[in-house]
């Protein structure tokens, strides 16, 4: 087949499936950096439009990568290729909540509470950051006392390495303890959040290893696995994860697949109080 004949082929194809070439690649990158006002020196890729189950529309994916961040998005493309859309389409026969827990991975992480709770709460948390120090302790000292049973807790890592420069060595390290265990893991989480403030970046390795001997760790094996940064994977995960339910910022609680930022114990209460359907007698 001649090339002037695979062109042609390629137009027939295209009229007939009721799709228009998009502008050119280069053209739709510059038109989203100026819409979306992307950092000059950001990485933008998009992968060639596929078909989707949005009529009128092709998905491609929009791949953002600055410094150590990277991030993905859905990018709708009309078919005559003149609109698009950044993000994602909701449909009305799924419930927003539902669709948050399915992108959400709960049963390979560290949980406490019991695995039937009527309430679950996934908190996307950062070791070095202050207000996720007091949001653990929201979770640990007044949630879990003041909903016995009614509540289990899912941790999900959200560390800002850009900003903090032990979180992510601290997320892969808890990760690394709970390959010894679910107490292991709890113990190494709740043992980095109450030395918070002891915490230097330049020596978190050494004190990474006090804790965990303190914790009844096997710190050899904890550390074999934290240099070969075994657990990141898992880090990584849940940072994509982040992304894709809506959670931008830390603290954050996703109760029963409603997002809940900050570390405030009265909104978190009213929330789980609302999907129990009850109140429950002030403590404090």
């Amino acid at each position: 087949m001649t090339t002037r004949n695979a062109v042609f082929l390629m137009a027939v194809v295209a009229i007939l499936s009721g799709w228009t070439a998009p502008p050119e690649k280069k053209d739709l990158i510059d038109h989203l950096r100026a819409a979306y006002d992307f950092p000059s020196v950001a990485d933008v890729d998009i992968s060639e439009p596929a078909s989707c189950d949005v009529p009128g529309f092709r998905m491609a994916k929009l791949s953002l990568r600055y410094g150590t961040m990277e991030h993905s998005e859905s990018l709708y493309i009309s078919e005559d290729g003149r609109y698009y859309m950044l993000g994602k389409f909701k449909d009305v026969r799924v419930h927003p909540y539902e669709e948050r827990l399915k992108k959400m991975e709960l049963k390979d992480a560290g949980v406490r509470g019991k695995a039937d709770a009527p309430v679950t709460v996934a908190q996307f948390t950062d070791f070095q950051c202050p207000y996720c120090q007091r949001g653990f302790e929201i979770m640990r000292d007044r949630v879990l006392k003041d909903f016995p049973d009614k509540v289990r807790w899912v941790y999900k890592s959200f560390p800002l390495a850009e900003i903090h420069p032990w979180a992510q060595p601290a997320a892969v390290a808890v990760e690394c303890a709970r390959k010894q265990g679910n107490e292991k893991f709890w113990s190494l989480h709740d043992a980095l959040f109450d030395a918070q403030r002891e915490i230097r970046a330049d020596k978190f390795e050494e004190k990474l290893q006090e804790l965990a001997k303190k914790a009844g760790i096997d710190d050899k094996k904890l550390m074999a696995c934290y240099d070969k940064e075994e657990s990141l994977p898992t880090v990584r995960r849940d940072v994509k994860e982040a992304a894709e339910v809506g959670v931008n910022s830390t603290p954050s609680f996703v109760v029963n697949g409603r997002i809940v930022a900050g570390a405030d114990y009265n909104t978190l209460k009213r929330v789980i109080e609302d999907f129990l359907g009850k109140k429950v007698e002030e403590k404090r």
